[in-house]
């Protein structure tokens, strides 16, 4: 797949995916759709499309007159916001990150063979670091008695907050010493993505957030299946198809 001369600016710095030259590339295609929405020539009409595209899922972010302003971040990390620093681990990407000042989505793309595979899962249990299960006795590198052994320092990686956030949402009974992990398999993905939404919101004091999977109509089975696992997760709602939503 081609990249479009808008799609990224002179000076802007890209952490390019393995398979990003291949013809099927989903990044590609996501900065071409939405890094091209930031140039200047399409100042008049970004507003109105990114608007249009959101309120598509979340009803709750449409405006009644002209739609708010809406700015376009790509590739957007952020460490500080669920503790993923050091131990040379990959921090949350965003593919596409929507922002006004009352609302924020994180935006995740899949187009081929990304969206057959599904969401990405945790590298611990597959590495034998951890059994798999949530509770003492899950840590199996370090032989602690964390809950998740990702909540403790681990050399110089930093405890991570996934856990800690994830009680404002998330339903009681994921919580329970012994259970099998609720987010060692494709949920892992799905949950840093939304968690990512969530703090943004709380630390910009964004009204409300979202989280958005896009993907061909004929590769959804994979990805649709996936998140509806997720959304049954949820503590507050029954929460639409097309992503998660919460109001703060």
């Amino acid at each position: 797949m081609k990249l479009f001369r808008l799609a990224i600016e002179p000076d802007e710095e890209i952490k390019w995916h393995s398979y990003a030259t291949a013809e099927n590339s989903s990044q590609v295609l996501c900065l071409n759709a939405f890094g091209s929405l930031r140039h200047s020539v399409f100042d008049h009409v970004r507003n109105k499309l990114v608007a249009e595209f959101v309120t598509g899922a979340f009803d709750s972010m449409a405006t009644d007159g002209r739609p708010r302003r809406w700015s376009i971040g790509v590739e957007v990390e952020n460490p500080d916001l669920l503790g993923e620093h050091g131990g040379g681990t990959q921090s949350t990407s965003i593919d596409a990150l929507l922002t006004t000042t009352e609302d924020v989505v994180t935006l995740e793309a899949k187009f081929d063979s990304d969206a057959q595979n599904g969401f990405g899962s945790c590298s611990q249990p597959g590495a034998k670091k951890c059994s798999g299960n949530y509770g003492p006795g899950s840590d199996l590198k370090g032989g602690t008695s964390a809950f998740c052994r990702l909540e403790n320092w681990d050399g110089l990686r930093s405890p991570r907050l996934y856990w800690a956030l994830g009680k404002r949402f998330f339903q009681p009974a994921l919580f329970q010493p012994g259970r099998k992990c609720a987010f060692a398999s494709y949920h892992y993905q799905l949950m840093r993505n939304f968690l990512f939404a969530a703090a943004y919101a709380t630390q910009e004091g964004k009204r409300r957030f979202g989280m958005l999977i896009v993907c061909p109509k004929e590769r959804t089975a994979v990805v649709r299946r996936q998140l509806e696992t997720i959304q049954n997760g949820c503590s507050s709602r029954r929460i639409p198809l097309s992503g998660c939503t919460a109001e703060l």
